[in-house]
């Protein structure tokens, strides 16, 4: 299942477009942040097969899905360069929707040897989800998954998400490239100690990179552009977003608290050195939270304690640049509705240290002023609300 959806609107104070950069056309992948599989050295794509591990070779015109079931935990999946379409089976953790490729095992590593030619996985068929990781979808010890690494793999056309896993710890995804994929990019969920770096997603009409109900994810060196939300940490605690590059999305990072969630709650995770630039598309959501995400959104906080926004460059986004607020404020609660809430939806103790935000609506802006020790110190900005921040 989805999770519960509260209508929300943006509540902070937008400035007029118009007072934002002057730059309104789409721009060209800045430098730095992931690269796409097809391009990337390929000994880049080898460190991740072990000498000591089997390797079940898979060539075009063969089933990745086939390979994963005669491999034991432990196995090495390398697939060739090529096209590849899969008949699709129910995925274990959505039964009602199928995966191109499902993994219910522990320590399966699936390696696209990407290069000069990409592993493309590819959606003739209308399946819903590309690579699909666990065996529930809400997380018990008897579901857990220990041990899934993605690697090289270009994920086209799902009308889902391209690569999910849940209950999955210790995993990484890298190398990887998601596009067209009609409501997730990559969703990772109720996962734990997993990374998700240098891969690149587009054209998500949710979320390019989303992070929901986990804790110790790093999330790093990535591109995502074209999405309505480029970046998301929801309901996570004790995680990384760095080194990240967001552009053209209608919203550039999100980190939030959603109301109705399994476990509400988000606290010490850390959003640092990113390029939030230009996030000023349309927003052509399906459905969900982000259906109200204005265009030139940057990095949004809402909610949260011990959150930190550090030495992340955010320029020319129309609405705002780096905005915090509460859960009540985001999603449009009543009185009554926010009092009944099981946590605190105020922002406490959130840091914005050390970032640059130039040329956007509002650079910096908390609103309104709920929550307690929230700082901001050493920015360089030139629009404020309120006008004086709380220093450091």
């Amino acid at each position: 299942m989805r999770f519960r959806l509260l209508a929300c609107a943006a509540a902070l104070a937008v400035v007029s477009a118009a007072s934002a950069c002057s730059g309104t056309g789409a721009l060209t992948p800045p430098p730095g942040g992931g690269v796409s599989p097809a391009t990337v050295r390929r000994d880049a794509i080898d460190a991740f097969v072990s000498p000591r591990a089997k390797r079940i070779t898979v060539k075009p015109g063969q089933s990745i899905q086939k390979a994963v079931d005669a491999a034991n935990p432990g196995d090495t999946i390398v697939v060739q360069p090529g096209t590849y379409h899969e008949a699709g089976r129910p995925c274990p953790f959505k039964a009602n929707e199928k995966c191109a490729v499902s993994i219910t095992k522990d320590n399966i590593t699936l390696v696209g040897l990407s290069g000069s030619s990409p592993v493309v996985l590819d959606n003739p068929g209308g399946l819903s989800i590309g690579i699909g990781i666990g065996k529930y979808y809400e997380c018990a010890p008897s579901y857990r998954i220990h041990g899934n690494r993605v690697v090289g793999f270009t994920v086209n056309g799902f009308t889902d998400t391209g690569i999910e896993l849940t209950c999955v710890t210790n995993w990484e995804w890298a190398y990887d490239s998601v596009s067209r994929d009609k409501i997730y990019g990559f969703y990772p969920v109720w996962a734990s100690h997993g990374r998700l770096d240098n891969s690149v997603a587009t054209d998500a009409t949710d979320t390019g990179f989303y992070v929901g109900i986990s804790d110790h994810i790093r999330v790093d060196h990535n591109v995502g552009y074209n999405n309505v939300s480029g970046y998301e940490f929801e309901n996570t605690t004790h995680s990384l977003m760095d080194h990240d590059t967001a552009y053209n999305n209608t919203g550039g990072i999100l980190e939030f608290i959603i109301p109705g969630d399994p476990l509400e709650h988000s606290f010490d995770n850390v959003i640092s050195d990113n390029v939030v630039v230009q996030n000023n598309n349309a927003n052509k959501c399906t459905g969900g939270v982000v259906c109200t995400v204005p265009p030139g959104t940057g990095i949004l906080v809402i909610g949260g304690t011990n959150n930190r926004t550090l030495r992340n460059n955010v320029t020319a986004n129309h609405a705002y640049g780096i905005a915090l607020t509460d859960v009540c404020t985001a999603f449009t609660m009543t009185a009554k509705q926010c009092k009944a809430l099981k946590y605190n939806p105020y922002p406490e103790k959130t840091s914005t240290i050390g970032n640059t935000a130039l040329n956007n609506g509002l650079d910096l802006g908390w609103e309104p002023q709920t929550g307690k020790g929230n700082c901001w110190s050493g920015n360089r900005a030139k629009s404020f609300l309120p006008a004086k921040l709380p220093a450091c």
